[in-house]
């Protein structure tokens, strides 16, 4: 009969399994390890790509915190020449409301002046 030695280096000399060679429990424990490794890689790699994309999101929401500073910033600035506006919109009414009145008071005396030269024509 054949005497079968199994190196214990897997990684030289892989193993064969058929129907009359079947896993040490050794063996199995070894697999098991393995397939426990290659899972945990893909965690880890799945672990790496959500930290970059919350790196990426953090950096995103940082850029939109500073625009939104910006525009309040805006905001302030538009809101104080909308007040300058304001107030040179009050000054010019009230300029116009003097002209008017002028303008009133002058034509008021035209008319006077002109029934006092009617009267005095006839």
């Amino acid at each position: 009969m054949w005497e079968f030695s199994f190196p214990i280096d897997r990684a030289s000399i892989p193993l064969c399994y058929n129907s009359t060679r079947t896993m040490s429990t050794d063996e199995t424990i070894l697999q098991t390890l393995e397939d426990l490794q290659a899972g945990q890689k893909a965690v880890q790699a799945d672990v790496s790509s959500i930290k970059d994309v919350q790196q990426k999101q953090g950096e995103q929401l940082e850029k939109q915190g500073k625009q939104i500073e910006a525009l309040q910033t805006d905001v302030k600035t538009l809101s104080g020449k909308v007040d300058t506006v304001d107030a040179k919109v009050n000054t010019l009414e009230l300029k116009i409301e003097a002209i008017h009145e002028y303008q009133k008071k002058a034509h008021t005396e035209i008319m006077a002046s002109q029934e006092q030269r009617a009267e005095n024509l006839r």
